[in-house]
Parts: C-alpha cells; structure tokens; sequence
C-alpha cells in the first residue's frame, strides 16, 4: 500500500471515530431531575381563623395545609404537614409574587399573620403580593412535636424555670427544668425532633415558593 492510501485510510478511520463517538453522545439517555413539588390546594379556612375580620376582607383569605418530606435524604421517614394562610393580592392583575411571613423564635407560629399586615405594609405591597403565614415544621398547627402527655405535666415543668434566674436555686432550678424538657422532648417527639433545624425550615420555604408558583 502507498504512502498516500496509507494516509487516506488513516483519515477515513478517524472520521469514522468521530461519527461513532457523536452517535453514542447524542443516543445517550437524559438524567431524569426530580419531580416538580405539587402545587398547594387551597381552600377555604376554618371560621374562627377569619371571624375577626371585616366581612369585605374575609374573601380575600384561603388556606391549605401542604406535606414536606422530614429528611429528603430518608424518604422512609414520611412527611410532614404545614399548615398555611394566604391573603390575596389586592389587585391580581398586578400581582408580582407571594411574600412568606415568618417570625423567627425558634418555635414562633406564623401562619396567622397575614392577618395583621395591613398594619404594617404599604398599600402598594398589599397590591401586588399574597401573604402568606405559615407554621414551621413542629409548630402550631404543622404537626407540632408534642414532648407532654398532659398539659399538667408541661404546666408543672414551666413552674421550675425561671424567665432571668436571680438566685443560685432559681439557676439550679432552671437548668435542671431545661434537662427534663430535653429528656421528655426524646422520648416523645418522634424522628421529627431531629429535623427542625434552620436549613430545614429552609428547605420547606423553597418547596412551598415551588408550590405556589414562584420558584
């Protein structure tokens, strides 16, 4: 064989390389991601939630309650359910988003807050976005962690703690109130105990901003 068929089969073999490695690439299989959070179902809200407010106001309420996964790395865990209250933009055609409330704690309830907004936003922003409140995983009415079988029992340990522990026996009395709290929180909680964390609570808002459209 010449030098020059020699050189043209070389040529033809590395296009061919090319062709089958452009193949393969485009043949193989897409990666599924994972599936999109539902959409939360609204509905209406119970009636002493709303029966403080003007009759013209109550229309613009709804509320629903939405599960979270406990860990989203242990699936067998279960789910969760958040419980949520929206108030209704004032003029949906300019609506921009929905605004989550959430007032910290750790262990603060939100989900009625929408209610008292009026008080504190502009009325531009009452305009263009639903409000909505919502409990934290563990609080309220979001499958709360319950560490006390009565309220008795939780009534008694809150005796033993002190606010600002003035004396050696109020300190005393208040730490050890603390470690009976922790003990009893172990025992009755439940593998939620465990998954209250701020980065949860922060993975449940990117679930439910997804759940209503706004991710």
């Amino acid at each position: 064989m010449s030098t020059h068929s020699r050189r043209s089969l070389g040529r033809l073999v590395a296009v061919a390389a090319l062709v089958v490695g452009a193949t393969g690439a485009v043949a193989a299989p897409a990666v599924a991601g994972p599936a999109a959070p539902a959409p939360v179902a609204w509905g209406p809200c119970a009636y002493e939630d709303l029966v403080s407010l003007p009759a013209n106001e109550v229309l613009r309420y709804s509320c629903a309650r939405y599960p979270v996964p406990i860990d989203p790395a242990r699936p067998q865990l279960g789910t969760v359910e958040l419980a949520l209250m929206r108030r209704a933009a004032d003029n949906p055609d300019t609506r921009i988003g929905a605004l989550f409330l959430n007032p910290g704690g750790p262990g603060g309830s939100g989900y009625a807050l929408p209610k008292a907004m009026k008080s504190y936003l502009s009325p531009d922003v009452l305009s263009r976005f639903d409000l909505i409140g919502f409990d934290p995983r563990g609080v309220g009415r979001s499958s709360p962690v319950r560490c006390f079988t009565t309220q008795e029992d939780l009534d008694a340990l809150n005796a033993r703690i002190s606010a600002i522990p003035l004396t050696e026996e109020q300190e005393r009395s208040t730490n050890a109130a603390y470690g009976d709290y922790g003990r009893a929180c172990a025992q009755l909680g439940g593998p939620l105990l465990n998954h209250m964390s701020t980065e949860h609570v922060a993975r449940d808002l990117d679930l439910l901003r997804a759940g209503v459209g706004d991710a």
